[in-house]
């Protein structure tokens, strides 16, 4: 019985100390991932002569946001920070200047909605990050009557994903007009990106970026006019 009770407590103590490492592994995480996504900007910053901006975000809810670079408001890079290392998780290029990029204020899709005109359709997409970096086409829309032009039949809107409630909140985000906020890239926003004693993740409903608010998206219904002000391009 005494044997027993050793044990138990040994146990007991095993356990907790289990429990405070986990929470201690958080809270280095969460000092760590901003100067890392800071020095990866400070290094985009100075190699690049595109127009950068980014911002930061948990776009897989495992509690530590992810780094998403936009370059040229037409090419995503992103990055994340897991186990003391930050990983590459690799980028899309969507290679018009019509793209728009959209969050939900639903908590279930924490990923990137993404609009864009091409060949006459109206395309929407879904990023997200699993593994790796993972986009898939959920609909489109042949507004312009191009499927007709060429000879082609099908229908206006054409759905290529089977995800009904996903293909519901892309259109109810374009509808709502949440495009994200991203930052430019300047020495103030590495900055303040380094300060711990701030909140600089953008959630899910919080439109506007946490920092740089001045770079917020304004109210413009010209496609070509947000596009320039959400990306930091204006």
């Amino acid at each position: 019985m005494k044997i027993f009770f050793i044990m138990l407590v040994s146990a007991i103590c095993f356990c907790g100390r289990g429990n405070n490492g986990t929470d201690m592994e958080r809270k280095e995480h969460n000092e760590i991932w901003r100067d890392e996504y800071a020095n990866i900007l400070l290094e985009k910053q100075n190699a690049s002569i595109k127009p950068l901006s980014f911002m930061v975000k948990d776009i897989n809810n495992y509690g530590v946001p992810e780094l998403i670079i936009c370059v040229h408001g037409t090419c995503l890079q992103i990055y994340t920070f897991d186990t003391g290392e930050l990983i590459n998780m690799g980028e899309h290029e969507f290679y018009t200047g019509t793209i728009r990029y959209l969050i939900s204020e639903n908590k279930q899709y924490s990923g990137i909605f993404c609009y864009f005109v091409s060949g006459g359709l109206e395309h929407y997409y879904y990023l997200e990050v699993n593994d790796n970096l993972e986009i898939q086409e959920l609909w489109n829309n042949d507004f312009a009557g191009i499927s007709k032009t060429y000879g082609k039949k099908r229908k206006k809107v054409k759905y290529i994903s089977d995800d009904k409630l996903l293909i519901e909140e892309s259109k109810k985000v374009i509808e709502k007009d949440n495009d994200i906020s991203f930052l430019r890239i300047t020495e103030n926003t590495i900055k303040e990106l380094r300060d711990k004693s701030k909140d600089h993740t953008q959630k899910n409903g919080d439109i506007r970026a946490r920092i740089g608010l001045d770079h917020h998206v304004k109210s413009s219904r010209s496609c070509k006019k947000k596009r320039l002000c959400v990306y930091g391009l204006e």
